[in-house]
């Protein structure tokens, strides 16, 4: 009896073992994470949930994933591991890729061991989808941000001179002053500007009085000289911008583009040449909107022993007194020279136009009309005498329009 029952009990552990027999523990197996052994069972692997290491993920693949996706704070907390892991344990990696690309000098110290794979997660069941794209976003945001570090970094560098009044107003309304790091003689507007060095005259620069501030760009009037100082400034590989004259309204927003183009702001020059053309538009319809004759103005430059130095046409003057609705009276002569007493007798002046400093003061004394060639002209019987800021009437840069405006009013009053 006994032995027939011993061989019942041993047929039927041999065929169908019964449920309630323990079992031996699983032996541990390696299973594609290169950190540790994960024992083959329901239980959760904490290590590699965390970390999400590459593996091939065991039977509590299931189990994981349904803890993982149970809710959607859950879901937040495994995103956020996911993130965090990938750009600790990787962040060399991207480091390494925005040197090579970018060859920035502030990746120079920082070196990289090895070459490191990108963690994924190699979800392909129906639990959870693939989220590679993830290191996608990670990599874009870290570049983006380097060259946006690095574009404003340079973009707040003084590494400029600007050479020409006109040019020096369109730096400033431009709002790229913070990059000045010198100005010339003729730079006086806006005020601001006063407090940089000066390098000199306009037309009598020197190549040391430049160099000794280490510029990386210039932009300069086209008639900055001599040619010598040109010559050597390029000589010494710097780059130099320079900024043809024009003495209209369409010049100005040609003169805007090539600074801002040499500056890296077209956004804000385009946004400037719209306000300048409105203003100019400003400016067109009450000059046609005056229905007095034009104001017959003169121009003087300086008066020596008796005689005018008058501005005649292609000057910045006989623009400027186009513009404010009059007529130059020594348009018959080129350029700036001395105008004859018969002429000037001739052409009979209503009002007298002189230029003004940066302090006030003007090289036209108030006793002009003491001349025997002025003193019977109408404007030595009205008193007629306009003073303009030498800078803004020859200039032409964005207060052009507006400065065109208050001398149109100022001849009204005569």
């Amino acid at each position: 009896m006994t032995n027939k029952s011993h061989s019942l009990c041993f047929a039927t552990t041999s065929t169908k073992p019964r449920l309630n027999k323990p079992t031996a523990p699983p032996k541990p197996q390696k299973h594609g994470c290169r950190l540790e052994r994960v024992i083959k069972s329901k239980r959760r692997c904490e290590r590699c949930v965390f970390w999400f290491h590459r593996m091939r993920w065991p039977q509590c693949q299931n189990q994981v994933l349904k803890r993982s996706l149970a809710s959607p704070a859950a879901c937040f907390m495994t995103l956020l591991r996911f993130l965090t892991g990938s750009i600790i344990a990787r962040g060399s990696t991207v480091v390494a890729s925005i040197k090579t690309v970018f060859a920035r000098p502030i990746f120079a110290n920082i070196a990289v061991t090895r070459p490191l794979a990108w963690p994924s997660l190699p979800f392909g069941g129906p639990h959870m989808p693939n989220l590679r794209w993830l290191k996608h976003i990670a990599a874009g945001v870290m570049l983006c941000a380097s060259v946006a570090w690095a574009e404003a970094a340079r973009s707040d560098e003084k590494d400029v001179i600007s050479i020409g009044g006109g040019v020096s107003e369109i730096i400033y309304a431009l709002g790229q002053e913070h990059r000045l790091v010198a100005r010339d003689t003729t730079s006086y507007l806006p005020k601001d500007i006063l407090s940089l060095p000066n390098v000199g005259y306009l037309h009598h620069l020197s190549a040391e009085g430049i160099l000794r501030f280490g510029p990386s760009l210039i932009l300069a009037d086209e008639t900055a000289g001599p040619p010598e100082t040109i010559e050597q400034l390029k000589a010494a590989r710097i780059t130099i911008t320079t900024i043809p004259n024009g003495y209209d309204a369409h010049s100005i927003p040609q003169k805007i583009r090539i600074i801002a183009k040499a500056l890296d702001t077209a956004e804000r020059g385009e946004a400037l040449i719209k306000d300048i053309e409105a203003d100019f538009t400003h400016l067109a319809e009450i000059v046609a909107a005056d229905e007095t004759p034009p104001k017959r103005v003169l121009f003087i430059l300086a008066a020596q022993n008796g005689s005018l130095r008058v501005a005649g046409k292609n000057t910045p003057v006989d623009a400027m007194i186009a513009l404010a609705g009059g007529v130059n009276v020594a348009a018959v002569i080129d350029g700036y020279q001395t105008m004859s007493d018969e002429a000037v007798i001739a052409a009979n002046p209503e009002i007298i136009l002189r230029a003004s400093y940066q302090d006030g003061s003007s090289p036209i004394s108030s006793q002009l009309f003491e001349l025997p060639v002025l003193a019977a002209s109408s404007a030595a019987q009205n008193g007629a005498v306009v003073s303009i800021d030498a800078l803004k009437m020859t200039g032409f840069g964005p207060s052009t329009a507006q400065t065109a405006l208050s001398l149109h009013e100022a001849f009204s009053q005569y």
